[in-house]
């Protein structure tokens, strides 16, 4: 086991010694496609597993994967291969994969969890908003008050009914990129944490300009002098100026993804630049906010600030179309940079690399624009609202509110694009993808037959220990039930072995199953012949949680398991297989001997001596059943003195 802070890059396993009766050296290399053994941690693991009857029966040579010494702190540091390069030009694409082990992913999804119901419970009652001011008949209501405030006729268009469901749909759709910017709750890089704040902010916000529109539908104040409209135009004034802010900050999180593509590719896409642009519009956002708070209380003639506010807009605006500017020539600088890479590439992997970097660029390319210049056209409606208040019409507030936003909803779109988060890429969670792989990996065994033509038992041996495969979600149930009442009650996942767990869970819990004494990969996938897509090799010295922490490491594509084992615990694990889920690995298949061999007819009556409890310190206790025995030399016997039977002489072909 590699140490935490100091994670080993090779964990290179000692050759395991294979007993008489096993499958001959190097017969168990790694093959290409569907039945090859996976690498997991980054290396091959050798099975250990033979037919010893002498050692009772249990057929397992001790392996060594303690990692070997290393002088990688004395070396200089090397230089970035291309895919390393390729792999930080990809990252800088999607920056919310960069990962935070120190913090807890139960916690995240615990506080995205009342995100998410949170602003499933507000946003139906802001919704709600003109029925609890005005009760059942709150359309018409509204509708008479408006129409009597600004004098006009029964037959004029209600703007503000048509502004109230406008606001109502962005409202809506902005709460469901709340929830989609919540499914991802296990990345806790900063620059997601900042996305998922923004989207928040934002739903925030185009909440207040739904609220500021009821008050003007429902409850219209023509008179400026009056308090209650003072009120509502500072209100307004609060929510605007908010809005001014956000828009700074999120040109801002395009700034750092910027400054993170000049980082992976080593040239200058126009970061300084955009520095000082937006410093600029952070001092134009505070004078602006200066300027609304004379207007309503030391100001009263509008005209007043209205060359000001002009200056001040077109100010922004031309700060906003130079950021626009500066954005696009780095995206398709980014673009450009990517292409020149793929044309480089040589291997596979680097060709993979550099084509996702090209498509996520020329996506980035295309959306910049869609996601910016509504902000743009905000501010010049903004205006033109402003000048329509000036003069007294009717449909200013409503047009202020519907163009920002309008403006939030796309530089949301834009900002979980750069994220990374996109709810397409949970189209395979569940079940989907699992009955997609299953029926692709029977196909393939079904045609296997062996090189024996006349042993037909041999064969049906083979494929019911192929079909002994079961899922990750079997698997993390059984090691959910350990040091509980249900199974091993003083589990110690520090102590135990995988040998001290096969003898104190694996075999009784397979014992006079409805199966009979079965294999407990029958009792976990009730019955179901699973053929798996992945064979985990381990030895049974190894810690159990660390094997388990193995096979869920290769499920999260991970390449080194320790950042697994603190994620195992009762408190980390219903966070662990909701992220499998989300990632549709939970009902990956897994072969792993220990599950899958039927200890019953192998060596549950001849407990090793050395097999002792680590924490109570007493012996294995030998199982009480009357299963036969099926040892490599047990008849019926095949030509070359196999048993026909035996589960553990027929690793090669199963595999």
């Amino acid at each position: 086991q590699p140490h935490p802070t100091q994670p080993s890059k090779h964990i290179q396993p000692s050759r395991p010694k294979i007993q008489p009766g096993a499958a001959p050296e190097g017969s168990m290399q790694p093959k290409q496609g569907v039945d090859a053994a996976p690498t997991v941690l980054g290396v091959q693991l050798d099975d250990a597993y033979s037919d010893e009857s002498t050692d009772g029966g249990s057929g397992l040579a001790e392996t060594n994967l303690s990692p070997q010494p290393s002088a990688e702190d004395a070396l200089p540091e090397s230089v970035p291969s291309r895919v390393e390069k390729l792999l930080r030009v990809v990252g800088a694409f999607q920056p919310s994969w960069s990962e935070n082990s120190w913090r807890s992913p139960a916690r995240a999804r615990r506080r995205a969890q009342y995100r998410t119901i949170a602003i499933s419970i507000l946003t139906p009652l802001v919704l709600a908003y003109p029925w609890i001011l005005e009760g059942p008949d709150a359309v018409e209501q509204c509708d008479a008050n408006w129409h009597t405030a600004w004098h006009l006729k029964p037959s004029t268009p209600e703007t503000g009914k048509d502004v109230y469901y406008a606001l109502s749909v962005m409202f809506v759709l902005l709460a469901l990129a709340v929830a989609a910017s919540q499914l991802r709750w296990w990345l806790t890089s900063g620059y997601l944490v900042s996305v998922r704040l923004y989207v928040i902010l934002s739903w925030l916000i185009v909440g207040c300009f739904l609220v500021l529109s009821v008050l003007d539908w429902c409850h219209p104040s023509v008179d400026r002098n009056a308090r209650p409209s003072q009120h509502r135009e500072l209100f307004g004034l609060i929510t605007l100026i908010a809005m001014w802010s956000v828009w700074t900050w999120g040109l801002y999180l395009v700034r750092q993804h910027l400054v993170a593509l000049e980082k992976a590719f080593g040239k200058c896409l126009g970061g300084r630049l955009l520095k000082w642009a937006l410093l600029w519009d952070a001092v134009v956002v505070v004078a602006a906010s200066v300027h609304g708070l004379l207007l309503i209380y030391a100001l009263p003639d509008i005209s007043v600030f209205r060359v000001t506010y002009d200056t001040m807009g077109l100010t922004v605006a031309c700060t906003i179309l130079f950021l626009m500017a500066i954005i696009m020539r780095g995206f398709w600088q980014a673009l450009h940079y990517a292409k020149a890479e793929l044309e480089m590439c040589n291997s596979e992997r680097e060709k993979k690399l550099s084509e996702r970097a090209v498509r996520v660029a020329r996506r980035l390319v295309i959306e910049a624009p869609v996601g910016l210049l509504p902000i743009v056209l905000s501010l010049a409606l903004q205006g033109y609202a402003l000048k329509a208040q000036e003069n007294g019409n009717h449909y200013s507030v409503a047009l202020l509110c519907s163009s920002s936003s309008c403006s939030l909803l796309f530089c949301c779109r834009f900002l979980v694009l750069l994220s990374g988060i996109d709810v397409l890429d949970f189209a395979n969670a569940g079940d989907l993808q699992r009955a997609q792989r299953q029926r692709s990996t029977l196909q393939q065994s079904l045609k296997w037959r062996s090189s024996e033509a006349e042993c037909k038992g041999w064969d049906d041996k083979v494929h019911e220990l192929a079909g002994r495969g079961l899922t990750l979600r079997a698997i993390l149930n059984f090691y959910s039930k350990l040091g509980t009442s249900g199974a091993m009650k003083n589990f110690d996942p520090e102590l135990h072995s995988t040998a001290d767990v096969v003898w104190q869970a694996i075999i009784p819990l397979s014992t006079g199953t409805r199966y009979g004494d079965c294999a407990l990969a029958t009792a976990l996938m009730e019955g179901r012949s699973t053929v798996p897509r992945r064979m985990v090799t381990h030895s049974w010295s190894n810690r159990f949680s660390h094997l388990i922490a193995a096979i869920v490491a290769d499920a999260l594509d991970i390449p080194e398991y320790h950042e697994i084992l603190h994620r195992l615990s009762s408190f980390e694990l219903p966070a662990l297989e909701a992220e499998l889920y989300w990632k549709g690995q939970l009902d990956e298949t897994y072969w792993v001997c220990c599950f899958s061999v039927n200890q019953h007819v192998s060596i549950c009556a001849t407990p090793r001596p050395r097999d002792c409890d680590p924490v109570t310190g007493l012996p294995a206790k030998p199982c009480q059943c009357e299963t036969r025995k099926f040892w490599s030399e047990t008849p019926p016997l095949r030509q070359d003195g196999q048993s026909i039977q035996c589960e553990m002489n027929k690793f090669d072909d199963m595999m």
